[in-house]
């Protein structure tokens, strides 16, 4: 049914002569430099990241854009509702991800100068570097005693799975190189 549509949007396009938007082709040339800074903030205990990108070839007119993918929407490894990705992307270069917890993150909310103050990007076309820090809301006990519980079982299972497969011991019998 999906492909059944998208080929009747397609004949539609042609018949009204409307462009299709073709995907830029340009060529990647490599991964930007970056530094992540982890602080904590010593009254409240909420954590934080700083993300520092650098991206000296970038093209003049052009800014960095970052996102936030949930961890079922990416395909390169097991969805694991405890995780998120942050993703920073510029032409000419590949787009990046860091792995984060899948904590409430303080952004732009309506009414709230002070939560908007704490989550903030920064493109400094001079010095071409892209700078994020976000800051996540801290936990509630409860969410905590949630957390830990999570935590102790992923590590359980971890265990029952090393156990299941454990490393055959070097015994030293070793059959000669040739």
């Amino acid at each position: 049914a999906h492909a059944a549509a998208a080929t009747a949007a397609a004949a539609a396009k042609v018949a009204t002569g409307a462009p299709s938007a073709a995907p830029r082709r340009t060529v990647k040339i490599g991964r930007p430099g970056y530094s992540v800074t982890k602080q904590v903030d010593p009254v409240t205990g909420g954590r934080s990241l700083l993300f520092q990108i650098d991206y000296p070839d970038i093209d003049e007119n052009l800014q960095p854009r970052h996102r936030f993918m949930s961890s079922f929407e990416q395909r390169k490894e097991k969805p694991d509702a405890a995780w998120q990705l942050v993703l920073f992307a510029a032409e000419p270069y590949e787009t990046i991800a860091f792995k984060v917890p899948n904590d409430a993150v303080y952004k732009d909310e309506p009414g709230t100068a002070a939560d908007a103050a704490k989550f903030f990007t920064h493109w400094d076309a001079d010095t071409k570097t892209f700078c994020m820090q976000i800051v996540f809301r801290p936990r509630s006990e409860e969410e905590q005693r949630e957390h830990a519980a999570r935590q102790a079982q992923a590590a359980a299972v971890a265990l029952a799975a090393k156990d299941i497969n454990p490393v055959p011991p070097d015994d030293g019998a070793r059959a000669p190189t040739a």
